[in-house]
C-alpha cells in the first residue's frame, strides 16, 4: 500500500483519482501553472507554498549539485532551477523510475511512491519528460550538504493535476527562507542555470 503522503493524480475536468481513471490522453492534462519567466522575475521568493523534498538520493550527487551553486559559504545557497523528471523505463532497479535532472545533470530520482503514479501517466500520453519549478538549497557553514527541492504544484509543462494528499506536509521544507539565506560576497550561482534551463523542452515520443 502506498504511504498516505502520496499525491493524488487526477483528471483536470473530472477530478477522478489516479487509480480509478481510464487511459490518459494529452487532452486530459492541465495547463502549466508556472510561467516560463518565474526565475527572472524572482517571484519564487514570495511564493507562500513551500517546496517539497521529493527528490531522493541527493547524497550520491553532491558534487554535481554543488556545481550548480558554488563553494561552501557562510549563508549557503538558494538557486532557483527547473527540475526535469525524465523517464527511465530501463532502470534495472525500478522500471517506473523518473530521474531528476537540473541543467542536464543528474541530481537524484523522484521518490518511488510518486514515480509509480506519474510514470504511468507519462507513458500513456507519450511523454518522457516533465518540468517543475525547483530550488538548489544548502552549502552553508552549518549545513554543508545540498538538496534539490521541488514545487510540486508549479509545473511548466502540461501535467496531470495534482492534489496533495494528507500527510504530504511531511515532505515540506522550511519556508520562506531567512532574509539573508543564500546571500554572500558572490550571490550568483556558478552555473547560469536559468539560461541553460530555458533551452530545455519536454520530449514527446
Amino acid at each position: 500500500m502506498l504511504p498516505e503522503y502520496v499525491a493524488k493524480w487526477v483528471r483536470e475536468e473530472e477530478a477522478i483519482p489516479f487509480f480509478r481513471r481510464n487511459r490518459w490522453r494529452l487532452s486530459d492534462l492541465a495547463e502549466p501553472t508556472c510561467p516560463e519567466n518565474w526565475i527572472e522575475t524572482g517571484a519564487w521568493r514570495n511564493w507562500l507554498d513551500p517546496p517539497l523534498n521529493i527528490v531522493a538520493g541527493e547524497s550520491h550527487y553532491q558534487e554535481a549539485i554543488a556545481r550548480l551553486a558554488g563553494p561552501i559559504r557562510d549563508r549557503g545557497w538558494l538557486v532557483p532551477v527547473v527540475v526535469s523528471f525524465v523517464r527511465e523505463p530501463g532502470n534495472p532497479y525500478d522500471s517506473k523510475a523518473l530521474r531528476a535532472l537540473v541543467a542536464g545533470q543528474g541530481v537524484g530520482y523522484l521518490r518511488r511512491e510518486l514515480a509509480a503514479q506519474l510514470s504511468e501517466v507519462l507513458d500513456e500520453v507519450g511523454l518522457t519528460t516533465i518540468r517543475f519549478a525547483g530550488l538548489v538549497r544548502g552549502g552553508s557553514m552549518n549545513a554543508s550538504s545540498f538538496g534539490v527541492h521541488v514545487w510540486f504544484l508549479r509545473w511548466l509543462d502540461p501535467c496531470p493535476r495534482v492534489s496533495l494528499a494528507d500527510g504530504m506536509e511531511l515532505l515540506r521544507v522550511p519556508w520562506p527562507p531567512f532574509p539573508d539565506e543564500g546571500t554572500g560576497d558572490d550571490p550568483s550561482p556558478s552555473v547560469d542555470v536559468d539560461r541553460v534551463q530555458r533551452r530545455q523542452r519536454p520530449v514527446q515520443d
